[in-house]
């Protein structure tokens, strides 16, 4: 695989823009749209786990029976659920490395519904009664939560009452609870008891447009780059569907630093630094990566825990992280759910190479050391694309093939 250097066209970061909506809540979106041709989406995303779903999403309305998910877990999962409301026979298409992360709960919670999903050489085979008995699923979701918001965004026009039980334990709950409030948004009527989500018959949408919103967090990594390097300004900025990754809008109020966010949009530029952080980020794991690589930065003891799930995301993300941490000289020790982190406010810049392990989130936050001094050369620099394809242009990086 091709290393370049990450070079860039200036040391100060400035930007003054729009980026994309969220692919978490677009891909959400999408797959009720395909249940509900009138519903109108307003979104901008060319994120590529986006595009593969909208794809994938065209090809079963024209009655194919192929499809290609890419390397995107919502991508894969939500379709796998949507495929499961329509009988027949299909094949899956996907990364290798997305087929071998943890499925089996999503797959065993499809089955009770009447859809036998099983590996083959290079994706997946699923047979699909659709949902023609089922009034109830149990959806074990201490690995994961998408596969019970599979199940959710797909439990429309069921003709009985339909019960959905994520049992006591639920991975990253803040995002199931993002897709609650997504579906109610669109008119899904439902009840949460103990575990259980309690969704009424004949469940229809009403609203016949939504949008979506800012990607939240796409607007943290850049808010990092603003607070070390420069100034950042997007406009529009809202926060309708309570993203769990805008969490860390708390975590700057918590630490003193200055924000302006209002219907102008979010503003932010470069400050005093926090010392000695500690966080639980049990409700936003995604923001691990680059909040450690900002955290290095930061005077001090930094303690992130509380997200024993990251081992199981687009890569090991407390391995990687440490990896990364240890490649730029941070003293960093892992933990089982997070990571031990010694910041000082001048970092030596040093050079290395790292791979990110196909892990857009890894490359974001070796790019953070690339534009304070570190010669990094980065392997797969395109990984990017698959939620913030935006991000080198924001950067200014320089095209070494040019």
């Amino acid at each position: 695989m091709a290393t370049n250097a990450l070079k860039f066209s200036s040391t100060e970061f400035k930007f003054n823009g729009s980026i994309d909506d969220s692919k978490s809540i677009v891909n959400r979106l999408l797959v009720v749209q395909s249940h509900y041709k009138n519903l109108r989406l307003n979104f901008t995303s060319e994120a590529d786990d986006v595009l593969y779903l909208q794809q994938a999403l065209r090809d079963l309305e024209q009655g194919l029976y192929e499809f290609d998910l890419g390397a995107g877990g919502t991508s894969l999962r939500f379709f796998l659920g949507r495929l499961s409301r329509q009988p027949g026979r299909y094949i899956v298409r996907a990364h290798a490395k997305l087929l071998a992360r943890p499925q089996r709960d999503l797959y065993q919670a499809l089955e009770q519904l009447g859809t036998l999903v099983t590996l083959i050489p290079n994706g997946l085979s699923v047979n699909s009664l659709g949902w023609k008995e089922a009034s109830s699923v149990k959806v074990k979701s201490d690995l994961s939560s998408q596969f019970a918001s599979s199940i959710l965004i797909n439990s429309w026009n069921i003709n009985r009452p339909f019960i959905i039980d994520t049992g006591k334990t639920v991975a990253s709950k803040s995002f199931l609870e993002l897709t609650q409030t997504l579906c109610q948004r669109l008119g899904m009527k439902f009840n949460v008891e103990s575990g259980r989500i309690l969704i009424e018959e004949n469940q229809r949408v009403t609203v016949k447009k939504l949008d979506a919103e800012v990607d939240a967090s796409s607007l943290f990594t850049l808010a990092c780059f603003a607070l070390l390097y420069g100034e950042l300004r997007i406009k529009p900025c809202v926060n309708k569907f309570s993203q769990p990754d805008f969490q860390f809008l708390n975590f700057f109020k918590d630490w003193g630093l200055a924000y302006k966010l209002d219907s102008k949009g979010f503003h932010i530029a470069k400050q005093e630094l926090p010392k000695f952080v500690e966080l639980n980020i049990k409700s936003c794991p995604d923001l691990f990566p680059v909040l450690a690589a900002f955290l290095s930065f930061c005077p001090g003891l930094h303690k992130l825990h509380g997200a024993p799930h990251l081992v199981n995301k687009e890569s090991d993300r407390i391995a990687k992280t440490h990896e990364l941490l240890t490649l730029t000289g941070v003293q960093a020790s892992p933990l089982p759910d997070g990571m031990i982190i010694e910041g000082r406010d001048k970092l030596k810049a040093k050079k290395f190479s790292f791979d990110p392990d196909n892990d857009h989130r890894m490359a974001f936050a070796a790019a953070l050391f690339a534009f304070g001094g570190f010669e990094v050369e980065l392997s797969n620099q395109h990984v990017v694309r698959k939620s913030f394809p935006q991000f080198w242009d924001i950067l200014g990086l320089v095209d070494d093939e040019n």
